[in-house]
């Protein structure tokens, strides 16, 4: 039963009961069996044992079949540790935003796709997802309702920001599931990064969606049909931009089995693992190890579906604002430039 509660990849087993001696005693007759992924297993005399085997990696810490995702009281408390440990971890402190000079440039470089966006200056894109989770608890939370979605379910809204490297550059998951996204991001500590003057440099700008509100460093697509041309090659270009965050949302809820399900923890957990499954995800992208391929049984009882925050929102009063007047001046330039240089959308 262990071994299927807690299935990772392949190609070698290990004892867990042995590396987990005097760090997590196991209140279980039973030996509980953890798969690991590739490489040598080092580094095991550190917080947990599947730290040791993150750090070698090719670890899928939380690939386990939904279907078997609750486990048994005792496992289930070892397997919240193991959580914990990675989240405090200070190897897996790899959700930054870029911050020098370098680093700005570096992603306006990888967001030009080798020159072939002439929207320079993006440093990064910026979406939401909803991550499903249990109903709330009113102990947990004030309002359990307000994190039912127009979708059917309970969600956390998980607001993220990745560079043209497909690594993560900001989490939030505060708010509930009925946000709408423009409200949710202006929750976050990188609104008000981007709402100063002096929050990026002049010229660098990050990509959002129609569900945010364009401002000066936040450029959103044109709003509108049968635009002028200019006008529909930025909206063209910066949708190259802003693909890079539905790729890694895919890529992190292909990756971790645990996502394909409602969370059946509480809203904090559930917090701390989507922040764990995304330190993750960075770190693998730093070695560049690509996404394991699916095990027939994988999908039992789950889906990978990404379902994007605007999609279950229940603002109407902001899906039907006027998109048309809110002010963006870079978006303006941007759009000129496009036109002076006579870049249309290709054909």
């Amino acid at each position: 039963m262990c071994a299927t509660c807690l299935r990772f990849e392949l190609p070698y087993c290990v004892r867990a009961r042995s590396l987990a001696s005097g760090l997590y005693p196991l209140k279980h007759s039973a030996t509980l069996w953890l798969k690991f992924g590739c490489g040598q297993l080092a580094n095991t005399v550190t917080i947990s044992p599947l730290v040791a085997c993150s750090r070698t990696l090719g670890a899928d810490i939380f690939r386990c079949s939904p279907s078997c995702l609750w486990v048994c009281s005792w496992l289930s408390s070892f397997w919240l540790q193991v959580v914990n440990a990675l989240d405090n971890d200070p190897y897996l402190d790899n959700i930054h935003f870029p911050s020098t000079s370098e680093q700005f440039a570096s992603q306006s470089e990888l967001f030009s796709r080798g020159g072939h966006n002439p929207l320079r200056g993006c440093v990064s894109a910026v979406g939401g997802i909803a991550l499903r989770i249990r109903r709330p608890r009113v102990a947990e939370v004030p309002n359990p309702s307000s994190y039912w979605t127009r979708k059917g379910f309970f969600a956390i809204i998980v607001q993220a920001a990745v560079g043209g490297d497909y690594k993560v550059q900001f989490l939030s998951t505060v708010t509930a599931g009925s946000c709408h996204d423009s409200k949710a991001f202006s929750a976050c500590g990188l609104a008000e990064l981007l709402k100063g003057g002096d929050g990026l440099p002049q010229g660098y700008w990050v990509a959002g969606d129609d569900a945010y509100v364009a401002s000066l460093r936040l450029l959103t697509p044109w709003p509108g049909n049968n635009l002028p041309w200019e006008k529909d090659s930025f909206n063209y270009y910066h949708s190259s931009s802003r693909t890079f965050v539905e790729q890694v949302f895919g890529q992190i809820v292909g990756r971790w089995g645990i996502l394909w399900r409602s969370i059946r923890f509480s809203v904090y957990r559930a917090s701390v693992i989507m922040r764990v499954c995304v330190r993750l995800h960075n770190f693998l992208c730093e070695r560049n190890l690509p996404p394991p391929a699916l095990l027939p049984e994988d999908g039992s009882g789950g889906t990978g579906e990404v379902i994007m925050q605007d999609q279950c929102d229940l603002d109407d009063r902001l899906r039907v604002r006027r998109r048309d007047r809110e002010p963006c001046p870079l978006r303006v330039a941007l759009t000129r430039r496009l036109k002076r240089l006579q870049y249309r959308r290709p054909a």
